[in-house]
């Protein structure tokens, strides 16, 4: 193989691996903070329903196994972040009642009740983080290692799998690809996809 094609190649394995890990972030600080309404639903609404013409546009012109996995990975990460934000929310509500319910025999105070317009950190929050957090590093280098780890294992996950593709490639033959056929549904799907992404 060529070294441009090469490099393509590995390019768009790292390419892959970002596309991977872009909803990991979200899908964590959800879980963290127990809440997810810093999404908006209609947001998330309109990219499943562009992951799900994704997938059949995909499975209908039957493209390669890479495009079908991540339209089936994305589409799970919409449903994920849906029921994140649903689930939170009764979970908060029922905490926050709970708490008001004991609120006169103890001195808890109850959580409020968070819509898409409340901030994702308080005030009270982030005092409340920054003391129980003692870090060594100064937080400079400390965002900055998490930034280079990252970015480092983003890159090492893509080469991997394109190391991994090119071995697999090389004893399945030379194929051009050159056979394409134009299927006007799997068009439409992807289109629709499209369209949707960009609203």
């Amino acid at each position: 193989m060529h070294p441009r094609a090469q490099a393509s190649s590995a390019l768009g394995w790292v390419s892959i691996a970002c596309w991977i890990l872009v909803y990991t972030p979200q899908i964590l600080e959800n879980y963290e903070i127990k809440s997810g309404e810093g999404l908006s639903v209609l947001f998330v609404l309109i990219w499943l329903a562009g992951d799900i013409c994704n997938l059949l546009g995909a499975a209908i012109a039957g493209l390669i196994p890479t495009v079908i996995i991540l339209a089936v990975y994305y589409t799970l990460c919409d449903l994920i972040l849906l029921f994140q934000i649903y689930y939170y929310r009764l979970y908060n509500r029922y905490r926050s009642q709970g708490s008001t319910a004991t609120s006169s025999r103890t001195l808890v105070q109850p959580s409020p009740i968070h819509t898409e317009q409340t901030p994702l950190l308080s005030s009270q929050t982030t005092k409340a983080s920054d003391s129980t957090t003692q870090s060594t590093l100064p937080p400079w280098l400390s965002r900055g290692f998490q930034y280079f780890g990252g970015v480092a294992f983003v890159t090492f996950a893509g080469l991997s799998a394109w190391w991994i593709s090119g071995r697999k490639a090389a004893g399945d033959g030379d194929n051009n690809g050159s056979d394409e056929i134009f299927d006007w549904t799997s068009q439409i799907f992807g289109w629709a996809s499209a369209i949707l992404y960009s609203t």
